[in-house]
């Protein structure tokens, strides 16, 4: 997945109409969770406050999805080995991709 993320950042720098912006979500909403943890852990006062249960809750919100997809593999396969490991997957899956996509946005052509 790694590599597919890395190889997704190469083929829309050499074909800019094939971006599609669901490629993208990964790291968009990893990087506002971590801005809203950052926010979350600041000691200064902001005008604007945000409490550490907002990211915490998304994270929460996530692994949740994955634990139901993990469900919705379980049943679909009989198998609870299946619905065990499917949300670990997913998520590697999710992690792996993203990482590579922005490894490959940021590497130079």
């Amino acid at each position: 997945m790694f590599n597919y993320g890395v190889t997704r950042a190469q083929v829309t720098r050499m074909h800019p109409d094939s971006f599609d912006q669901r490629h993208y979500a990964f790291i968009v909403a990893f990087v506002v969770l971590m801005s809203l943890y950052a926010l979350a852990l600041l000691e200064h006062p902001l005008p604007v406050a945000v409490p550490w249960e907002l990211p915490a809750a998304l994270n929460v919100a996530y692994f949740g999805v994955l634990g139901l997809a993990g469900l919705l593999v379980g049943i679909q396969t009989r198998s609870l080995k299946q619905g065990l490991y499917a949300p670990v997957v997913l998520f590697i899956q999710h992690f792996g991709y993203s990482l590579g996509l922005l490894v490959g946005l940021l590497r130079r052509p």
